[in-house]
């Protein structure tokens, strides 16, 4: 682990690893080395705490203003159907409020899935179809594949997320009409 303070020219650098990255990070601290070891630390301790943010690291971004400022005008511009992955757009932007990208991980998403699965359709006792909580899933995972496109996110945490098995097939009966009209038909 890298932890120094070092002169370069008229200036000293603080050169350290963060802890929660692995990433090596240098920084123009000081003009002479005990002010460069008190910065060294304070950096470290606000590194730590995910208060610090490398320049050329991605800049947090909360989820609901990437999803909402961000991709939806995108998918307005370019998708002709767009109103349905707004709807669960906004569903997600409920769910995933107050985060920023980076901190959704892959167990949020899960637990995402599992609310899905069992959410209720509106106004009946019915659980929600498989395709239903698909899409929301598909929906969210192109968020992230925008946000990791155009870097605003390291990674997609939706992508190791598995779909629902859909076996959307309806189950249906013949009212008194179809059955007199097969009847007839057959004879």
């Amino acid at each position: 682990m890298r932890n120094r303070v070092y002169q370069r020219g008229d200036y000293w650098i603080a050169d350290w690893t963060d802890s929660r990255t692995g990433r090596r990070l240098r920084r123009k601290v000081g003009r002479n080395k005990a002010e460069a070891q008190v910065a060294l630390a304070t950096l470290q301790t606000e590194a730590f705490a995910g208060r610090w943010r490398d320049e050329k690291g991605p800049v947090k971004v909360l989820f609901e203003d990437f999803a909402l400022n961000e991709y939806l005008p995108w998918v307005k511009a370019n998708l002709k159907s767009w109103d349905r992955t707004e709807h669960f757009v906004h569903r997600a932007v409920e769910v995933f409020k107050g985060l920023t990208l980076d901190e959704v991980t892959v167990a949020l998403v899960e637990k995402y899935k599992t609310a899905l699965a069992s959410e209720k359709v509106y106004g009946t006792d019915r659980v929600q179809a498989p395709r239903t909580a698909n899409y929301a899933l598909v929906t969210l995972k192109a968020v992230f594949t925008k946000a990791v496109v155009w870097q605003k996110a390291t990674s997609n945490p939706v992508r190791p997320v598995k779909l629902f098995n859909c076996n959307n097939v309806r189950l249906r009966y013949l009212d008194q009409k179809a059955v007199q009209a097969l009847l007839t038909a057959c004879e």
